[in-house]
């Protein structure tokens, strides 16, 4: 069974967050595919090559050990992981459905990112966007001054 946290956002219902295991890799493609279709400039990869993935690498990236889906009224809107490199953590991989933005999935995201994030232990996470992504230009700013989830994580923010 994969772990759930419900949050309320902003919009309409409440945010289902899953933290992703190998058995929700299809899950886990269509959001990921979806997201490279949307917003192919956002990632370091491409739509074509991770189309050509087949099910065991979808399996390996799903047992990551902290990868999220957002699902609000039954659809998968939103994606995102924190990762641990070096000793230090890192939220990436951020991805709302543009019908969804603006009302609380990413802070539902953010949410669960920190809660793994604390369980290791540590105090600060940072997250890197795009230059050109105003949206999440203001999450950043958001993020580093403390609001962007309830979880008080210290975060440092900086552009690409």
């Amino acid at each position: 069974m994969e772990p759930t946290y419900d949050a309320t956002g902003g919009g309409s219902g409440k945010v289902l967050v899953t933290r992703i295991a190998p058995q929700g890799w299809k899950r886990l493609r269509d959001v990921r595919l979806a997201a490279l279709a949307e917003s192919p400039e956002m990632f370091g990869s491409s739509l074509a090559r991770e189309q050509g993935f087949d099910e065991a690498e979808w399996r390996r990236r799903a047992a990551r050990p902290a990868t999220f889906l957002a699902c609000r009224d039954g659809l998968d809107v939103g994606i995102a992981g924190a990762y641990e490199l070096d000793g230090d953590w890192r939220l990436a991989g951020m991805w709302i459905a543009p019908s969804v933005r603006g009302t609380g999935v990413v802070e539902a995201l953010v949410d669960a990112c920190e809660s793994v994030v604390r369980e290791a232990g540590a105090t600060t996470v940072a997250l890197g966007v795009m230059a050109d992504n105003s949206r999440a230009g203001t999450l950043t700013s958001d993020w580093a001054t403390g609001s962007p989830g309830s979880g008080g994580m210290s975060a440092t923010a900086g552009t690409s």
